[in-house]
């Protein structure tokens, strides 16, 4: 009995945390549309991406409220609509696929 409980606390605690880093990926993305749909002349071309960092979007006035956290945000036209996807690193958390690399930009 004590391991079911144990177990469903430690379920119930990564759901809690994996739901709360969602909310900033989704927080980032947020920012980047309201960017594009600004400029929507700048968003990639169909069968293209394009990376927007998060520092990219404070210093254009667009700033999720994500804390420490630093990233991107890959938007990809592979139909003539485009797609967001968020990847973040915190201090606890990684978003899978985060590339280190792309911050470089």
């Amino acid at each position: 009995m004590l391991a079911l409980v144990g177990g469903i606390t430690a379920i119930c605690l990564y759901l809690k945390s994996h739901n709360a880093n969602n909310i900033l990926e989704n927080l980032t993305v947020e920012q980047a549309e309201k960017y594009y749909g600004q400029y929507p002349g700048l968003l990639p071309k169909v069968g293209k991406s394009k990376v927007m960092t998060v520092n990219e979007l404070k210093n254009n006035g667009y700033t999720p409220e994500i804390g420490d956290c630093d990233g991107y945000v890959v938007i990809t036209n592979k139909t003539g609509v485009s797609k967001y996807k968020a990847y973040l690193k915190c201090k606890n958390y990684t978003s899978e696929g985060f590339d280190e690399k792309k911050l470089e930009k």
